[in-house]
């Protein structure tokens, strides 16, 4: 990687608040799974603290975002001593503001602590009785905290494939020359395991050349592409490679060749040789799964299970994998969750779908758009363990 790149990489655990690093006080355990945090205004002076919930709305209070070492997940209990279990939303959105006056907050969590046994059973109970795909449905898909002004900007509108999925200003793919793409970095680390991923939307034929830019300039080696060029007679991606092979085409600075294509049942798996003007060049691996329609899910989970995992054998860290379907959130976005479910229980790490989708909707919105995604994920999660269980997958 070029070393001028204005290249979004993490210091630190990007799902870690920065202010949880430094200035912020440890919190007390006062009690199994229960921690008190003391909290000061930040400084755009509020407190950072974001949640959903409440007894109007039938869900536990539970935080999406905050500073202070909080954590997606955490349950509240109390504001200032006060329990807030029977609060509505409002309620306890007025406990924690009026405590701005006397610049200190303090609050009680429930941190849930399950084994990795434990958490697999609450999956599959979760999918039985539709609690979890409820509590998915009440995360937030924006991060209104978070800046968007260069997707917004009037020059940089007709790159952008839908108005309305727009990348954070903090987590987008910077290029050089100031060239703006509509992709987000999107950093897991699970246990031991780090995949850093590019999200991206499909390439419009006017952001092509801006799509092979971004492949070079990031070193990505591995493009998994979730969607067709056409769904239902709608332009979902352009085709942004040659269609023939051996034929070099030209996407500004970079000639690509198209070194194979092999066509399988629900798949297509092409090598590109990707030559730049500086005389370098390097083979970029491509996939195609051609059986998932846009908003929904693929009509048969398996073969995506079987495409994934023989993509996933393939992937060589440390270089980042771009994904993209049309929006580069919906199938996208399941796509990467699944790859950090798979890595905790390779791990036999305790698995939390609705933390990883807070995760992973931190560094774009929307990921993951619709209840039907979120469900098909649970339900391979449960397939996928009950396999390992059994030594056959």
């Amino acid at each position: 990687m070029s070393p001028d790149l204005a290249h979004s990489t993490f210091e630190t655990d990007p799902f870690t608040p920065v202010t949880s690093l430094s200035n912020a006080s440890l919190p007390d355990n006062v009690g199994k799974n229960r921690w008190e945090y003391s909290i000061t205004p930040n400084s755009r002076g509020d407190f950072g603290l974001q949640f959903y919930g409440g007894i109007d709305q039938g869900l536990n209070p539970t935080i999406t975002n905050a500073d202070h070492g909080l954590l997606p997940g955490d349950i509240l209990l109390s504001v200032n001593g006060v329990p807030v279990r029977e609060h509505t939303y409002n309620q306890i959105k007025e406990s924690i503001q009026s405590s701005l006056a006397l610049e200190r907050l303090v609050v009680v969590v429930y941190r849930e602590s399950k084994s990795f046994e434990e958490s697999l059973n609450a999956v599959k109970e979760g999918i039985l009785s539709g609690s979890l795909v409820r509590q998915f449905e009440q995360i937030p898909t924006l991060r209104h905290d978070l800046s968007r002004a260069t997707s917004l900007r009037q020059q940089h509108q007709v790159k952008n494939r839908y108005r309305d999925v727009l990348p954070y200003d903090d987590t987008r793919v910077k290029l050089s020359n100031n060239t703006y793409i509509n992709a987000s970095w999107i950093d897991i680390h699970t246990g031991n395991f780090h995949r850093q991923w590019i999200a991206a939307q499909g390439p419009l034929e006017n952001t092509v050349n801006d799509f092979w830019k971004c492949v070079w300039e990031t070193d990505v080696i591995s493009i998994i592409m979730l969607c067709r060029t056409v769904e239902c007679m709608q332009d979902k991606c352009a085709q942004y490679w040659p269609s023939d092979l051996f034929i070099a085409e030209e996407y500004d600075s970079i000639d690509v060749i198209m070194e194979e294509e092999e066509f399988l049942d629900y798949a297509v798996r092409r090598i590109f040789v990707l030559c730049h003007n500086s005389g370098k060049s390097r083979k970029v691996c491509h996939w195609q799964y051609t059986d998932w329609p846009d908003h929904g899910v693929p009509d048969n989970p398996d073969d995506f299970l079987k495409f994934f995992h023989n993509v996933r054998q393939q992937l060589s860290p440390p270089e980042p994998v771009l994904v993209h379907c049309s929006a580069g959130v919906g199938r996208t976005g399941v796509t990467i969750a699944l790859d950090s479910c798979m890595a905790m229980l390779e791990q036999r790490i305790s698995v939390n779908p609705i933390n990883i989708v807070q995760k992973i909707r931190n560094q774009r919105c929307m990921m993951i758009q619709n209840s039907a995604q979120f469900e098909m994920l649970l339900k391979l999660i449960s397939y996928i363990a009950h396999s390992r269980r059994n030594e056959d997958y």
